[in-house]
């Protein structure tokens, strides 16, 4: 197969690949995030460009005065820059609401159809509306300004990889294309499938990274506020907790537990259920449940009770049965009945409190227990 064919194939791949993910982003009930409607029809529209040029590649010749008299091309990479740009802000600010006035950033695609109106009325084009000295810097600007709301934002890392990926493989793509037009400018001192094909190495990435975030990283495609709301109990399915926590949210609900835990000490109290825990973290119960029995292998029951154990064990060792009996040591440790707790000591030692105690023979000064 020769290398335009292989090239052609690459392209169909790509533009179908783009079409899908578009309309995957678009048709997400789950989603509910406007900026991600937004990169629906971003990629929709790349895709469509992308079908035009290999209609105008293969010679479609019905379809080819269409495309240029209406300068189709033209007006969709006016709208690029302004559409990720949109996009972007929805999914880093205003994920929730459609904010009326970022679609003052669309007014620049007035140009191009003021162009088109005139030259309907005159018969006059005027070709500074179409002139890549006028579209592609409108679209750096916007690339630029997407990249520094990225920057300046403060969303979860996984999210904040996902849009900047996306932005970032724009601007390459666009920076190689206005390299192939300089090329030709200069008499093509690059050959232009040299340039078309790092276009299309370029364009692979901006796929395999999509594919990556929406495959691996499933929480790309949630809001902040849907996030939160399942978090606190919207969603009954366990398994989709574990999916929709990236590394950095697990760290941070595990840290806050175990400080929960060893500094403040709430398994003091005997009181202390897992609504209650969940409470404390700003929670769900089912997500502390599943934590628990993920992280640390046991369940919450268990887990409690282990820190119980250690403390009544210091408490054991520290006093003797005249200055602390094992009565005592049941409610300081946090456990509501003596029976709960001698189940618990036995399943944890294998021994009884007593004999627990006995083991040590302390002759030396009590340390207190903090």
């Amino acid at each position: 197969m020769s290398a335009p064919g292989l090239s052609l194939i690459l392209e169909i791949a790509c533009a179908f690949s783009l079409l899908i993910f578009g309309i995957l982003l678009l048709l997400n009930r789950k989603k509910r995030n406007v900026g991600l409607t937004f990169l629906g029809i971003f990629l929709s529209l790349l895709s469509l460009h992308f079908f035009l040029l290999i209609i105008r590649e293969i010679g479609l010749a019905k379809l080819q005065p269409t495309i240029d008299n209406f300068h189709i091309l033209g007006m969709l990479l006016f709208s690029y820059g302004p559409l990720l740009f949109v996009a972007t802000y929805h999914y880093l600010r205003e994920p929730d609401v459609l904010v009326k006035k970022m679609f003052l950033s669309f007014l620049v695609l007035l140009s191009p159809i003021t162009g088109l109106l005139v030259q309907a009325i005159t018969n006059e084009l005027f070709p500074v509306f179409f002139s890549d000295p006028l579209i592609y810097p409108i679209m750096l600007v916007f690339l630029i300004w997407s990249l520094w709301l990225i920057k300046k934002s403060d969303i979860d890392k996984k999210r904040k990889a996902f849009i900047r990926h996306i932005n970032l493989s724009f601007l390459f793509m666009i920076l190689i294309w206005i390299g192939v037009i300089a090329n030709r400018i200069a008499g093509g001192l690059l050959s232009d499938e040299l340039l078309k094909s790092i276009f299309l190495l370029m364009l692979f990435y901006l796929i395999f990274g999509l594919a990556y975030f929406l495959v691996y990283h499933p929480q790309v495609l949630h809001s902040k506020k849907q996030v939160i709301q399942l978090f606190k109990g919207g969603e009954r399915d366990k398994k989709h907790y574990a999916v929709l926590l990236d590394t950095d949210q697990k760290n941070t609900i595990r840290q806050r537990l175990v400080s929960l835990l060893e500094e403040d000490k709430l398994y003091l109290s005997p009181n202390l259920s897992l609504e209650g825990l969940g409470e404390k973290l700003g929670v769900s119960p089912r997500l502390v449940s599943h934590l628990i029995n993920t992280d640390f292998d046991t369940n919450f029951s268990d887990y409690i009770n282990s820190y119980r154990i250690e403390f009544a064990k210091r408490l054991l060792v520290n006093y003797n049965s005249k200055e602390l009996n094992v009565s005592e040591v049941v409610y300081k440790a946090g456990f509501n009945s003596t029976s709960s707790f001698y189940e618990a000591f036995k399943k944890n030692t294998g021994v009884t409190p007593k004999e627990y105690r006995k083991r040590f023979h302390l002759h030396s000064p009590h340390r207190q227990t903090n």
